[in-house]
């Protein structure tokens, strides 16, 4: 146990300390909370946005499936924190835009930006955090809208992507809304043998309109609920055999929850593993793969990376 504190010291003083530091291209970290242990920063546990170091996050999704529908989806977030009521609590905003393309079809569509407004509060160490929010859609136009394969692009979209956001793809008449919550609950990392380290953990939320949407299509606008849910659930190993090893592996799953789709599609959904890596604090890679499709079938193969980064 003496070896493995000691390791665990180490690797939380590469972490935090000016040589660490140097080694980001952005800034020098802000300074952090009194009593902020390193899970609370430490590459390995995969603390996103709002933490110590990580007040701006980039993150890119591209995804692509055996339907041949390929999707670029980049997520532009920035944390500002709301001292007078907890350092802990940070506002957020968010602004996220994509493109997609069908390559049976030769659909393609331009999306976005879609802006969010929320807020977010964590524990110290970070093993819990939660955020929720408005989501503002306005009704851009687009390229192929009103084209009949268009909503085939936007739901096989959907279910390549993985991010578990119908407004993203799909094409809408008039200016809409959603709430939305996002949740992470993990334990506190457990000293294992030979000096590894281990944890558990969910990450689960959704998005729902407010009022019925208008989506464009070839028959006019069509209205409908738009919204979907995701569950994450994974394990990471931050140290292994008293070496940094900053990965974590999962399974995700996401839902549908929209009325806007054909009734032959019911509850569109996806499932897959992923293996996810952060070298660094300001770096974080998504590697993932699985199935999707309708509960009635048939099942496709969607796979695609999500990266991520970070800046003071």
């Amino acid at each position: 146990m003496k070896r493995f504190a000691a390791a665990c010291a180490l690797a939380c003083a590469f972490s935090i300390t000016p040589r660490a530091r140097a080694d980001t291209p952005f800034a020098i970290f802000p300074k952090t909370l009194d009593g902020e242990p390193c899970s609370a920063r430490a590459p390995g546990y995969f603390n996103g946005l709002g933490t110590s170091g990580r007040m701006w996050e980039a993150e890119s999704n591209t995804s692509f499936d055996t339907n041949r529908v390929f999707t670029e989806h980049l997520d532009l977030a920035v944390a500002m924190p709301v001292r007078w009521i907890s350092p802990l609590v940070t506002a957020v905003v968010r602004a996220s835009a994509g493109v997609n393309t069908d390559a049976l079809t030769g659909v393609y569509g331009i999306h976005g930006p879609i802006l969010s407004f929320g807020v977010r509060d964590r524990s110290l160490d970070d093993t819990f955090w939660l955020e929720f929010g408005v989501r503002v859609l306005p009704n851009y136009p687009s390229p192929n809208d009103t084209n009949p394969a268009t909503m085939r692009a936007a739901l096989r979209s959907t279910l390549s992507s993985g991010i578990g956001d119908d407004a993203a793809w799909l094409p809408l008449s008039d200016f809409g809304s959603q709430i939305y919550a996002l949740f992470q609950s993990r334990t506190k990392p457990w000293a294992m043998w030979y000096g590894t380290r281990l944890y558990f953990g969910a990450q689960y939320g959704g998005n729902a309109s407010l009022a019925p949407l208008a989506v464009k299509t070839w028959l006019g606008p069509q209205t409908g609920f738009i919204g979907n849910a995701f569950l994450d659930v994974f394990f990471g190993v931050p140290v292994l055999w008293g070496k940094a090893a900053n990965t974590q592996i999962g399974i995700h799953g996401d839902a549908s929850l929209s009325s806007i789709w054909p009734g032959d599609q019911p509850f569109p959904f996806v499932a897959n593993v992923f293996f996810a890596w952060s070298p660094k604090s300001w770096f974080q890679m998504r590697l993932f793969g699985g199935v999707a499709g309708a509960v009635s079938g048939p099942y496709d193969n969607q796979y695609g990376v999500r990266l991520a980064l970070f800046a003071p």
